[in-house]
């Protein structure tokens, strides 16, 4: 049996919830320090310092439940983020004005839409996606840190779960 690469799905799935809009979406996966560390980098750079957002990030690690017998790979505790740049000094009403509205719901949306569109995944449409999710304006600590030394509004995603086919198509 080989090894699932669920990174790669998300890579594909996050790929194809770009196509939704007139922007990219970026897609990282990694530790939370990891992501912090690679999106300042990228806020050096003249060229990808505005790419940076809106973004999807899936924090690892995450734990994989195999079953014997069955097809699929389980997951039950995906942790993400779809977040924006934000300013420091809006008020939430024009945090969802302003990035909730426009950007991060429709984000969110096409999210799920194409997880359940893509066949490498048992959740057939997003009704039978499990998941919690919180809006976070102004994401950190109470609004008292910038996780990603970014201001931030998102939406974060916990324990998402999914079952992943063992042999899927690349």
């Amino acid at each position: 049996m080989k090894k699932v690469k669920i990174v790669s799905l998300f890579e594909d799935v996050v790929r194809k919830v770009s196509d939704h809009f007139d922007y990219d979406v970026l897609f990282m996966a990694g530790s939370q320090i990891e992501i912090t560390n690679a999106l300042t980098e990228l806020s050096k750079s003249a060229t990808y310092a505005e790419k940076r957002y809106p973004g999807i990030f899936l924090f690892l690690p995450f734990t994989e439940s195999n079953k014997p017998k069955s097809d699929f790979t389980s997951v039950n505790d995906f942790q993400l983020l779809i977040a924006i740049n934000t300013l420091p000094d809006l008020s939430t009403t024009d945090r969802y004005l302003r990035n909730f509205d426009p950007y991060l719901y429709p984000i969110f949306d096409a999210f799920l839409h194409e997880i359940s569109r893509n066949t490498n995944f048992r959740e057939a449409n997003v009704e039978q996606i499990e998941y919690e999710s919180r809006d976070w304006p102004y994401y950190g600590n109470n609004g008292t840190e910038n996780i990603f030394n970014d201001f931030i509004d998102c939406i974060e995603l916990k324990n998402l779960k999914l079952n992943v086919k063992r042999n899927y198509k690349q």
